[in-house]
């Protein structure tokens, strides 16, 4: 019988966190397991922290790097003028730093936009795709307004002096902050909440999302070669699910996972049945080249 994997808690991250300088700015990340490469991507208000769930199961597989996107966490913030150019240069040049041709990504919220963005610029790089309530869904102008000034009263309250420090130690308070998010706020365990939750004040938080608002303009499914798997949560109150089945349609190998009662944030939520998905999708891949992808949809 394979052994359980550790808890995330009882883990020494800092003997796995580093750093790499990607286009003359500092990424950090996390590189653990060993194998073919999984790299995560996090969403807005997120760090490599928002996986913390999920890492060491799929760690017991596969080398998984999940890093910090620029403006979050650890990383340094993107110049005043930057686009989503810049947030895919940062995936492609952390596996260029780590000589690594390509990689199987999986991203949550906005980072399933860049992933998405990844995947369409750069299929080279990208082996395969895992959305987990992935942006680049289709959205009305209304929703997307509604979605963007929810970010920016987020990013004005998480901001404010104490605020995020005691929003994770009090269930009070995260159950408000995280109620729109979430399907359960307590699905959130309090030691993830004590260190995730005060690095959501990221300075770059509000140019991000304007920088994802601009960049669904050139998202086209239909360009996404790479396998698909997007797992979504029946209660998603930010990207609904009906958004994410029009997308999979257009998609040319895409399959779409429903789970009941879940919100925005299932990597969390219910780690073990996403872990559990992830890791069967991933499966199908392992030890495959991108090269070789092409190559059998070239003769298939």
């Amino acid at each position: 019988m394979t052994a359980a994997p550790p808890h995330w808690t009882t883990i020494d991250w800092s003997a796995h966190t580093h750093s790499a300088v990607v286009s003359g700015r500092t990424v950090s990340y996390v590189d653990y397991g060993a194998g073919d490469t999984v790299v995560l991507v996090h969403g807005l208000g997120g760090s490599w922290q928002s996986w913390l769930e999920n890492i060491p199961a799929l760690g017991a597989r596969y080398r998984v790097i999940a890093l910090d996107l620029a403006g979050f966490g650890l990383s340094d913030p993107l110049p005043h003028e930057s686009d989503m150019t810049a947030h895919v240069e940062t995936v492609t040049g952390l596996l260029d730093s780590l000589a690594l041709d390509d990689a199987m990504v999986v991203g949550h919220s906005l980072g399933g936009l860049v992933t998405l963005c990844v995947a369409m610029w750069r299929p080279d790089r990208v082996r395969a795709v895992a959305l987990v309530s992935g942006g680049g869904i289709p959205l009305s102008a209304a929703r997307l307004a509604l979605i963007l000034q929810g970010f920016r009263l987020f990013s004005l309250l998480i901001h404010l002096p104490g605020v995020a420090s005691r929003v994770a130690r009090h269930a009070v308070l995260r159950r408000v902050l995280l109620g729109p998010a979430l399907g359960d706020w307590r699905s959130m365990s309090p030691e993830l909440a004590r260190i995730a939750i005060p690095l959501m004040a990221a300075p770059g938080f509000v140019s991000t999302a304007r920088i994802g608002a601009a960049a669904l303009a050139a998202v086209d499914p239909r360009l996404v070669r790479a396998q698909t798997l997007m797992i979504w949560g029946e209660n998603d109150r930010i990207l609904p699910v009906h958004s994410a089945r029009a997308m999979v349609r257009q998609m040319p190998d895409a399959q779409l996972v429903e789970l009941p009662g879940i919100g925005h944030c299932a990597m969390f939520e219910v780690p073990d049945e996403v872990n559990r998905l992830l890791l069967e999708f991933l499966d199908q891949h392992a030890h495959e080249s991108v090269d070789e992808r092409h190559r059998d949809e070239r003769t298939g």
